[in-house]
C-alpha cells in the first residue's frame, strides 16, 4: 500500500513539473519554474523544496537514496533538464572531471596563472579543494608562484 501511494505521489509530481516543462530540440526537459541561484530547476516534493533533476532521478530509480555529496549529473550540461535519460549520479570529482573533458570548467579553460606563469608541463601541481559543506573539488596551482609564496612567508625575498 505505501509503495502504491509512493508511486502515484510520484506520478503527479511529474504530471506538475511536466506542465511546467517544455522539450528542446536535444531532448531536454526544460523546467520553466524557478530556479537555484545556481540556475538548476527547484520545486516542491509534497512540501520539502528539491531540485527538479535530483528528485527525478530518486523517482525513476526506484526511489534510491541520494546521499548529500551525491551529484546528480547532465550528459546534455542543461541545468534546467530532468530528462531521466540526460542524468547520472557520480562524485564531485566525476562533476569536475566531466566538465574539464568537455571545455566547460572554467579553471580549466585557464592557459596561465594571474601572474603570467604557464599552467601546464612541470609547473602544474592539481590538489584537492575543500568547499562548503564538505564537498571537495580539484584546484589547478602554479608551481612557481606557491614557491614565491613560500619564500615571502620564511622572510625570502620574492
Amino acid at each position: 500500500m505505501v509503495e502504491a501511494t509512493k508511486k502515484q505521489r510520484a506520478e503527479r509530481w511529474i504530471e506538475r513539473v511536466l506542465a511546467r516543462s517544455h522539450v528542446n530540440e536535444n531532448g531536454c526537459w526544460i523546467w520553466s519554474g524557478s530556479v537555484t541561484k545556481q540556475g538548476y530547476g527547484q520545486t516542491s516534493y509534497y512540501g520539502v523544496s528539491v531540485r527538479v533533476h535530483r528528485q527525478m532521478y530518486v523517482i525513476q530509480n526506484g526511489f534510491v537514496e541520494l546521499k548529500t555529496e551525491d551529484f546528480v549529473c547532465h550528459t546534455c550540461d542543461e541545468r534546467r533538464c530532468w530528462n531521466p535519460s540526460h542524468l547520472w549520479v557520480g562524485s564531485c570529482a566525476d562533476n569536475q572531471l566531466d566538465a574539464v573533458s568537455k571545455g566547460r570548467h572554467a579553471e580549466a579553460a585557464k592557459t596561465h596563472c594571474d601572474r603570467g606563469h604557464p599552467l601546464s608541463g612541470d609547473n602544474l601541481r592539481i590538489c584537492k579543494q575543500s568547499r562548503s559543506r564538505g564537498k571537495q573539488g580539484f584546484a589547478r596551482r602554479c608551481k612557481i608562484c606557491e614557491r614565491g609564496k613560500l619564500r615571502v612567508k620564511l622572510g625570502w625575498s620574492e
